[in-house]
């Protein structure tokens, strides 16, 4: 079992606030919410804290934002209340709100490239910078919330649980950098071997240098199409081919991630207990996202779609 150290009781964790709620609420019903939480039995409070540039703001002593102030008024009521926090600290792609329900824009580090050559407001995950930025955060967020974060007991150990990420999906860069590190992935996917690859997508490149994004990156080679048929699988279409590898790249950039971060959430805190959500609406809603309208990012609701292969991340978590 793992326990609350504060209530020696199990430990019960519930997130509480996200889009506009609560942080444009008033304070008695924020209040009244933690005073129902602890009624209902929870001992610990998740925080939508994901690295939006207000928290860095108040990092450096700004005033508080609407938004950051009012997870200081719910970090005081949890405490008033006997519980203790913790943080949702790093998103899929740092935010999908802004600018049209948080105002304030959200920090990447460094970001990939669109095919079109903009800024594609998504983590570069392989990115040293990124993850530097990301594992800044989380020591903000620890140095200056961390007084009343949740304490756990973990085969007898105290631990601090983080949910160190949420959702996370890879997406591919279309610069310099980002071309040669998926042209790397299928150098080494197809053991050098060009002709081999050229038989598999029915491409006629000389070497895995010149292979292009609109021969190698599904959305650019099929644009418009959602995927493929039963039939197509069957004959092993080149599409069928395509589609795998792009997602198993993002699995094998995934299991990267995940074990670079767990060396530096670690290295800046032993006592991190690291349990990352690792598919939201998978869990609830396998469906294919891509037909429905006017919802964010629906078309990675299905976890397969994801290129997510849990049982290869589960070495670089806690939980």
């Amino acid at each position: 079992m793992i326990s609350e150290k504060k209530s020696g009781a199990p430990y019960l964790n519930v997130w509480f606030g996200n889009f506009y709620r609560p942080a444009y609420d008033d304070q008695a019903f924020v209040a009244e919410g933690m005073e129902l939480l602890k009624k209902f039995g929870f001992n610990s409070v998740l925080l939508d804290s994901k690295d939006w540039e207000d928290f860095r703001e108040r990092y450096e002593g700004k005033p508080a934002s609407q938004y950051v102030g009012m997870q200081e008024f719910m970090m005081e009521q949890i405490k008033k209340q006997g519980m203790s926090h913790t943080f949702l600290a790093i998103y899929l792609n740092a935010d999908n709100l802004y600018p049209n329900i948080r105002f304030s824009p959200p920090v990447f580090g460094e970001s990939v490239v669109t095919a079109k050559g903009n800024d594609g407001r998504w983590y570069r995950y392989w990115s040293e910078k990124a993850q530097e930025t990301m594992t800044e955060h989380v020591s903000q967020l620890l140095e200056m919330y961390g007084e009343n974060m949740t304490r756990i007991e973990v085969d007898g150990k105290e631990r601090k649980p983080l949910c160190s990420m949420w959702d996370p999906v890879v997406a591919p860069s279309f610069d310099e950098d980002g071309k040669k590190r998926y042209r790397s992935w299928l150098e080494k996917r197809y053991n050098g071997d060009i002709e081999t690859f050229n038989r598999f997508y029915k491409t006629e490149a000389n070497s895995f240098e010149t292979i292009e994004p609109e021969q190698y990156w599904f959305e650019l080679r099929y644009p418009g199409k959602n995927g493929f048929s039963e039939k197509e699988l069957e004959d092993r279409d080149e599409k069928c081919r395509v589609w795998m590898d792009n997602q198993r790249w993002k699995s094998d950039e995934l299991v990267l991630y995940f074990e670079a971060m767990q060396k530096k959430l670690h290295a800046l805190d032993p006592q991190l207990y690291l349990c990352p959500d690792l598919s939201q609406w998978g869990y609830f809603l396998n469906v294919d996202g891509s037909f429905l309208t006017g919802a964010g990012l629906s078309d990675l609701w299905d976890t397969a779609v994801r290129g997510a292969d849990f049982y290869r991340i589960a070495p670089y978590v806690d939980a």
